[in-house]
């Protein structure tokens, strides 16, 4: 009779612990050696800057991540935008994830930011939650009993898929970061059900709390709309195929019982995990409050569906990529859809039939309405589920779960040679079938071109997956497949990848010495329209226009062109706040004004002028002001005041202009007009034998940055001159062009008169910026013989404080959107602070239960049974 070793009696755990250690350690560096070879053309192109990213990258996640660094590398969260649409709150948009862990420590950790370095750290950050992805979905496959090459097949077919590499590329790395949680929430879920004490099932629900605060952190509600409802159909799934479960149990336990038992995990793990993501969740739906995205009239110009045609579901599948590369349903390769349809011959039945079925909800979900889980999901949904195909990042997981299923099956007899046979020659049916698809798909692709090589791969997987069940060898047959699948993906994406650069081209505003140039924060009185989208952020400073998908809805309706006030779009172009828009270099062109009177009521329209310099309206404005009121009816039409100097302009000859394309046009050049720095307008009186559309292009010598001037249709005027009036920017000197596009051929233009008005009553000498960061801006003015108002073109929103000398003063709504304060003669000091102290107070709710949660997990754990110890008979 023999003992039981110390060691296995002491600690039977630690053997299996070593080993799971040894395979996490394996999946680790399988996932991150497979994203560098999937990621190769990427990062070869150091001298292309590919590694930068194409399409949003450039135009979102790069400037607003550079933004962040900037700011927290200058000691600042940053809770507010100043670069952008008249101000913007950032720590509260929901595509900022300023309070994302992974996302603050690659802040914290870029020292002296520059472009350059914010996209390098974008991009480790990207190649760590591809293997994040690949190391859950991995996890997953394992706890489903699935095999280790099965699991690989898994990981392989979640996070290099098309879908997948598609986010990663187009910067979309929030979609990444909340998918790459999803496996950790399943397997948590799984765990957390599965589990027969309420001590376990407590512990996985705080596991999985902490991965849904993860995913809550990294923002963009409509992958987590999505998530949600995949998970909480999970769930329904889960219970309706485990109720007899309930009573196969040694002590059976009651139904109601489980089902309490169960909403007590779930609700703990929602609980939790919206608890760590207070502190972006809340303050995400004070803003989502005042943008367009939460109405569901004003997002169809946008909605796309998943595909043409959507019924073509079987290509769909096969073809790597879909069939389009601006968006729609992308899936892993014909390869995992072979060995998808081996797992119906799984024994483990329950498992394949949960899978299957979450794979057809979620990809039902990608299809859109009127499929009814998506019906489901955009009727519970808060927003408009705008792109509802972006949801195949999750159906890629559930499909490869199937997939990991089939290669186990496939690598397994069934109880008689006969029905092994049957499965192998229905499976080679299916498969060769696929193949003359996948075949017929690639002669040529829609957009990749002939690809006929990328058949020899799912090929592979095919002959492998037939072959399995009659070798001795299963093990290196279930490699064979897996290798033969993760080449198919990575062969996929060698075309793939280069594809939507040629799509979205590489942004390059000037080479990579842009993009490795330090900047300073943007330190004067002055806001452009950019002529590139966002680029204003990686250079750090003001802009009237934009791009971003959610913004303060009243800013925009000031800022763009009237006739697109009543749709939803995800930026202003510069053509909208300057050329048709008289509000532009009105007053939008600086962020401070001091007016000497107001007018009670709303900002007149977009095409009206009004004395910006002097006037400030006041929709609500206090009893007591010492500045006096005007009635509407007594401002003058014009964009300066009636005290004005003017300054006559030789005109030159008008001269032609000439393109290629566009043909020959007359144009009119004033270079260099060395007026005051002042507000100021240029008119000019015009005669035309024919209609005409006047276009004004204004831009600063030794600048390359031409901003936009206003645009006029003018009538035809021979004999009675019209007289235009172009409102200027601040800069000087100042080059101005005038283009007169006539709508067929060119017609005769003569300049009789241009000249300069400047208004007198401006005051930009005493305001002078003392400090402006982020959230705070402080500004001096200077000897002012009267009381004035102090109008900031920045958007109020709630969290805004005022101080004057010191002493809090308050905040008047001005001129529709924005803010005002009321000052007193004499020098004083003006600051502006951004304090949202619900967002504070979520903040530290949020840190406070994420550390409380990973303290109890590190204290707590499900409990091993110690097997029994060998008894004297059977010793």
């Amino acid at each position: 009779m023999s003992a039981p070793s110390s060691r296995t009696a002491q600690d039977p755990g630690r053997p299996v612990a070593r080993s799971h250690r040894a395979e996490l350690a394996l999946c680790v560096v399988v996932m991150a050696l497979a994203t560098a070879a999937v990621y190769t053309w990427v990062l070869a192109g150091t001298d292309e800057l590919r590694f930068v990213g194409t399409g949003d990258a450039t135009w979102g996640c790069g400037p607003s991540a550079f933004l962040m660094d900037y700011a927290v590398q200058h000691g600042e969260i940053p809770f507010w935008n100043p670069l952008a649409f008249c101000g913007m709150p950032y720590a509260a948009h929901p595509g900022r994830p300023a309070f994302y862990p992974p996302y603050l420590l690659r802040s914290a950790l870029t020292v002296h930011p520059t472009p350059l370095r914010t996209h390098a750290g974008l991009a480790i950050l990207i190649g760590l939650h591809v293997v994040l992805a690949g190391l859950g979905a991995f996890l997953l496959a394992r706890s489903q009993g699935i095999s280790r090459a099965g699991a690989f097949v898994t990981a392989f077919a979640f996070a290099f898929g098309s879908n997948f590499i598609m986010r990663t590329v187009l910067g979309h790395w929030l979609y990444v970061g909340i998918a790459a949680w999803f496996p950790f929430l399943l397997l948590a879920m799984g765990k957390a059900l599965g589990a027969a004490r309420r001590r376990d099932k407590i512990y996985f629900a705080v596991a999985g709390g902490i991965a849904l605060g993860m995913a809550v952190h990294c923002g963009v509600p409509q992958p987590l709309m999505t998530m949600g409802f995949a998970l909480a159909a999970y769930y329904v799934v889960y219970r309706l195929l485990h109720r007899p479960a309930l009573r196969d149990t040694a002590r059976p336990r009651p139904v109601a019982r489980v089902l309490i038992d169960d909403a007590l995990a779930m609700g703990l793990m929602a609980g939790l995990g919206f608890a760590i993501g207070v502190a972006s969740f809340l303050p995400a739906l004070e803003f989502a409050g005042h943008s367009a995205r939460t109405g569901s009239d004003v997002m169809g110009s946008f909605t796309r569906i998943a595909e043409e045609p959507p019924w073509n579901v079987l290509q769909l599948l096969l073809t790597y990529p879909g069939l389009n590369n601006s968006g729609g349903l992308r899936f892993a390769g014909a390869g995992v859809v072979i060995l998808a349809l081996a797992a119906f011959t799984h024994p483990n039945r329950r498992a394949v039939a949960l899978h299957a079925a979450m794979f057809y909800i979620a990809f039902d979900c990608c299809m859109g309405v009127p499929f009814p889980f998506a019906w489901i999901l955009s009727t519970v949904s808060p927003f408009s589920m705008n792109v509802p195909a972006r949801g195949t990042i999750y159906v890629c997981l559930f499909l490869g779960l199937l997939a990991g299923f089939g290669l186990d099956a496939m690598t397994t007899r069934l109880r008689t040679a006969r029905l092994t046979a049957a499965r192998s020659g229905a499976l080679l049916v299916a498969g060769l079938v696929l193949l003359d698809v996948l075949q017929r798909c690639l002669s040529p692709h829609p957009y990749l071109g002939e690809r006929q090589g990328l058949v020899l791969f799912p090929a592979c997987v095919l002959l492998a997956a037939v072959g399995a069940a009659w070798i001795p060898w299963k093990r290196a047959a279930g490699g064979c497949m897996a290798a033969a699948v993760f080449l198919e993906l990575w062969r996929w994406n060698l075309v793939f990848i280069p594809s939507l650069y040629a799509v979205w081209g590489l942004w390059d505003p000037g080479g990579p010495e842009f993009f490795a140039r330090e900047r300073t924060f943007w330190p004067g009185n002055q806001r452009a329209a950019g002529s590139e989208l966002n680029k204003n952020l990686y250079d750090l400073e003001g802009s009237m226009d934009g791009y971003d998908p959610l913004f303060i809805e009243a800013v925009r309706r000031v800022a763009c062109d009237p006739a697109k006030q009543d749709e939803y779009y995800r930026g202003i172009g510069a053509y909208e706040a300057t050329r048709h828009n008289a509000r532009g270099y009105l007053f939008l062109k600086r962020p401070f004004w001091l007016a000497r009177q107001y007018v009670r009521g709303p900002l007149p329209p977009a095409d009206a002028l009004f004395p910006a310099a002097t006037t400030v309206f006041l929709p609500e404005p206090p009893e007591a002001l010492a500045v006096p009121e005007v009635g509407r009816a007594d401002l003058p039409e014009s964009g300066i005041s009636a005290d004005f100097e003017e300054s006559p302009v030789a005109v030159p000859r008008v001269g032609v202009a000439e393109h290629p394309k566009l043909g020959t046009w007359p144009r009119l050049e004033l270079r260099p007009l060395d007026i005051p720095p002042r507000h100021s307008a240029l008119t000019m009186t015009v005669a035309l034998d024919r209609p005409v559309t006047v276009e004004s292009r204004f831009a600063q010598p030794g600048m390359d940055r031409p901003d936009l001037g206003r645009e006029f249709a003018v009538p035809a005027c021979p004999d009675n001159p019209a007289r235009l009036r172009f409102m200027l920017p601040d800069y000087r000197p100042i080059e101005a062009v005038f283009d007169f596009r006539f709508e067929d051929e060119p017609g005769a233009v003569t300049v009789s008169a241009v000249s300069v008005q400047t208004d007198a009553n401006d005051e930009e000498e005493r305001l002078r910026i003392l400090s402006r960061g982020m959230n705070a801006v402080e500004v001096e003015l200077r000897d002012l013989p009267e009381a004035r108002i102090l109008t900031f073109t920045d958007a109020d929103y709630p969290g805004w404080r005022a101080f004057l000398d010191g002493h809090p003063m308050p905040i008047m709504r001005a001129n529709d959107v924005f803010k005002a304060v009321a000052v007193p003669a004499g020098t004083h000091r003006v600051r502006f602070v951004f304090r949202p102290w619900r967002q504070y107070a979520a903040l530290l709710v949020s840190g406070a239960v994420f550390v409380a949660a990973v303290t109890y997990l590190a204290g707590a754990g499900p409990r091993r049974r110690r097997p029994a110890a060998p008894s004297a008979l059977h010793g």
